[in-house]
């Protein structure tokens, strides 16, 4: 994934759905996980309960297997997940009271529903929690129902009553963490995709810039190159090893080659080993060396030729490359041979 693709509002919602997609295999694993748990304990709980109780597990059971394995939408799979501790919280509080671990039940469903849901759900699950104690308190306290373990003991009611402190204090402050920890990762988020954006931004201008700088450099290597093609001169360029790195026609025709057939050779290889070779060289090595341009004059069977060598520089200001340009001045040596003798005439 590259930076562009990072900070994209597109691959931001991308992301999104990813983490959509983690909650629904999440709750997926959880029901799964459940109904094989549930079926131990549905066959358990089968010798000591109730007729009533037995159908009521039942009933959540399959509604649990149909949500862990039949392809349904996440928000009946979050439902059912909710609704099954809803169910085991309210089983438990009218068999066991507050002996029971109704109020853990419930905390988990009121963490659940914030998890799957949004924090509203949370706190809408934390008031169901409470209205289902109310209730049971409502009809054991009563005597309208008689709780269905023979061994749970009856409570007054300052134990149900602390029951539902509980169930509010362990909410709150579940919630509120939780929506600490979601406010400081979303101001996170936010931050990390302005420092994207920034460097999209840093990103673009520096390949603009260097597209400008490619195009540039092109046409100057575009410009050299039609102007020593069409040259008389011989112009050439050479490397450390004085290994040509470029010759245009002229200075190919020299050698009797082509420009192809010259670059990567040395003039020694394309020559021989004559003594103007070791003076070109060592003009070459005193560009190299000095980093200044070098001017001379050399004879080649009877021809006379005059030299320019220019450094060529990386952005380190170390010389790579040297760039000579070479003159036949025969005819004008001669005829400034002539016009002196005849002065001294």
């Amino acid at each position: 994934m590259t930076l562009a693709d990072i900070a994209t509002s597109e691959d931001f919602e991308s992301w999104v759905v990813q983490y959509e997609r983690w909650r629904d295999i999440f709750v997926r694993a959880l029901l799964r996980i459940g109904a094989v748990l549930g079926l131990i304990d549905l066959i358990a709980t089968s010798f000591v309960s109730p007729a009533s109780a037995i159908y009521f597990y039942v009933m959540v059971y399959v509604a649990v297997v149909v949500a862990a394995f039949a392809p349904v939408p996440y928000r009946i799979r979050a439902g059912v997940m909710l609704f099954t501790l809803y169910s085991v919280a309210a089983l438990n509080l009218f068999y066991g009271g507050m002996a029971s671990d109704a109020v853990m039940w419930l905390l988990a469903l009121v963490m659940s529903a914030a998890m799957l849901w949004s924090f509203r759900a949370g706190w809408i699950a934390a008031g169901a929690g409470l209205l289902l104690i109310s209730v049971a308190a409502l009809l054991v306290l009563s005597g309208y129902h008689r709780l269905l373990s023979p061994d749970a003991p009856a409570l007054p009611l300052g134990y149900w009553m602390g029951a539902a402190l509980d169930l509010v204090l362990l909410s709150a402050t579940t919630l509120v963490g939780f929506r600490y920890l979601w406010s400081g990762f979303q101001r996170s988020q936010e931050n990390v995709q302005e420092l994207l954006q920034a460097l999209l931004y840093e990103r673009s201008q520096l390949e603009a810039r260097v597209a400008e700088r490619t195009q540039a450099l092109r046409a100057s290597e575009e410009t050299f190159r039609a102007l020593a093609e069409n040259n008389p001169l011989s112009i050439s360029r050479h490397d450390r090893q004085y290994r040509y790195l470029y010759a245009n026609p002229a200075s190919a025709r020299r050698a009797n080659r082509t420009p192809a057939e010259v670059i990567g050779r040395t003039s020694r290889e394309l020559y021989g080993d004559l003594e103007v070779i070791a003076h070109n060289e060592q003009a070459l090595q005193q560009v190299f060396d000095t980093g200044q341009p070098h001017h001379s004059e050399y004879e080649v069977q009877g021809r006379i030729y005059e030299r320019w060598g220019a450094p060529e520089f990386d952005q380190a200001g170390s010389v790579i490359s040297v760039i000579t340009t070479t003159l036949e001045i025969t005819d004008h040596k001669r005829a400034e041979e002539a016009l002196r003798q005849r002065t001294e005439e």
